[in-house]
């Protein structure tokens, strides 16, 4: 297995990669970029530990990634970029000074001592290729990515907008909104927050909302054919939709299941303590109390 591992120090920048890659690398001061290819159904990976990730949709076939630092000057010098491409994909973090800190695809180790530096991170993705955006304090936002979308917040908000393509949004104290999302798979959890959705759901998708504390809101686009499977403590349903139960025999149940339609899609919906509602999208819902 090839690795390029490409380390930017704020002072200077040590690079070990390919020509073509180091052409594209940039830093001046506090900001960093890179440009490049990867090939569609390879991933671009971000991960951070305070500041924010958003991720765009690029306007051809060459990714596009910005960083740039903030605090004060000693803790945004003691903070560095890394780029490890692998596999055909590539992954970009943000490292904080510490023993046994690096960047590596699908994690790594990073851990921050005395450091208040945020980096803000702007990634352009072109349409086909996989973007994941992790953050452990801060916002992660993905709009108009048209590849598989994998976003995780540990302390923050999640959004994703106007997405064709699968996606994962997760979340621990913040709120996880999906608006305008299509695909076939669409999963969003969050423990303390609210979980929104708003799209189509495909016939013979699977989608997976769950949430401990805060409620579930799904605006329905166009028509609903789905097995939807219930579990809540405390919470209620409230359903634009007319039900079908399957089994569990009553809504005070725990768990239950019911149909909307021809029960071709598989929807599965779980809270603690919050409110699931399921609603039609536009005019044709009810008005929220």
């Amino acid at each position: 297995m090839n690795t390029t591992l490409i380390t930017l120090v704020s002072a200077a920048a040590l690079i070990v990669a390919a020509p073509a890659a180091r052409a594209q690398v940039r830093q001046s001061g506090d900001n960093w970029s890179w440009r490049g290819t990867i090939a569609q159904g390879k991933t671009l990976e971000i991960r951070g530990i305070s500041g924010s990730i958003r991720a765009e949709p690029a306007s051809g076939g060459t990714i596009e990634v910005t960083a740039v630092k903030r605090g004060s000057a000693g803790d945004r010098a003691d903070v560095r970029i890394e780029m490890v491409q692998e596999d055909g994909g590539v992954t970009i973090c943000a490292v904080y000074s510490g023993t046994g800190n690096n960047c590596r695809s699908g994690g790594g180790r990073t851990h921050t001592h005395d450091n208040d530096a945020d980096v803000d991170f702007v990634a352009r993705v072109p349409a086909g290729v996989a973007f994941e955006g992790v953050m452990v304090s801060g916002d992660v936002q993905a709009s108009g990515v048209n590849g598989h979308v994998s976003v995780t917040s540990v302390s923050g908000d999640v959004l994703v907008r106007n997405a064709r393509a699968e996606v994962a949004a997760r979340s621990v104290s913040g709120n996880v909104t999906l608006d305008s999302v299509d695909g076939e798979e669409v999963g969003a959890s969050t423990v303390s927050g609210d979980v929104e959705f708003t799209g189509p759901f495909r016939e013979g998708g699977r989608y997976r909302f769950g949430s401990v504390s805060g409620d579930l809101t799904l605006r329905v686009d166009g028509a609903l054919n789905a097995t939807v499977s219930v579990s809540t403590v405390s919470g209620e349903l409230e359903s634009d939709f007319p039900v079908t139960l399957t089994r569990g025999g009553r809504f005070a149940s725990r768990r239950f299941e019911f149909t909307v339609g021809g029960g071709g899609t598989r929807l599965t919906l779980s809270t603690v303590s919050g409110a699931v509602q399921l609603r039609r999208s536009g005019p044709a819902g009810r008005e929220e109390e």
